[in-house]
């Protein structure tokens, strides 16, 4: 037995431990509260860096195929569609706000995806990081200018505000 306590296959999580993990969530909540995350909207990635961009969006519709789920992701003026294999990648859910890091537009004439290479990753981010909320604010505030706008609201529009109101948002002065 004294060969199995020192390979490393037993753990002690005593009093100094957790508060270490007390101390690290503290830091990490109050941190990602004040200060933003870097990333770009889905329609100026398109047009300045198509190859290799990071977008903060919400994650409108997941379609689950065989092998790989269909996702649809919204920001403030795009949407496009995402295939996510199930070997390597978190499972998404309707109304989450994600970060997608080096992502690239693939264009065509019948569609607009975007692809991920073998070192994205995807981040759901927490609704209480000051990035989410701002995210989550500004869709909000751009459905209702749409709304007051026209008077005919697209699926997809009536949805993201059904999403966005789900949500707690907060504004900080």
């Amino acid at each position: 037995n004294e060969v199995i306590a020192k390979s490393g296959k037993q753990y002690t999580y005593g009093d100094e431990d957790q508060k270490v993990l007390k101390d690290l969530k503290d830091f990490s909540k109050k941190y990602f509260t004040s200060n933003k995350l870097a990333y770009m909207t889905l329609s100026k990635a398109a047009e300045e860096h198509p190859n290799d961009f990071d977008s903060l969006c919400l994650v409108t519709n997941v379609d689950k195929k065989e092998d790989y789920d269909r996702v649809t992701l919204s920001d403030e003026g795009k949407t496009i569609n995402l295939h996510l294999p199930f070997s390597k990648y978190i499972s998404l859910h309707k109304g989450e706000v994600v970060r997608v890091r080096s992502a690239n537009y693939l264009l065509s004439r019948e569609k607009q995806e975007i692809v991920l290479s073998e070192y994205s990753n995807i981040l759901k981010v927490p609704t209480y990081f000051k990035s989410a909320e701002e995210f989550l604010t500004k869709l909000k505030k751009k459905l209702k200018i749409s709304k007051s706008g026209s008077s005919s609201l697209t699926q997809e529009k009536q949805e993201l505000s059904i999403i966005t109101n789900n949500h707690k948002l907060t504004t900080y002065s």
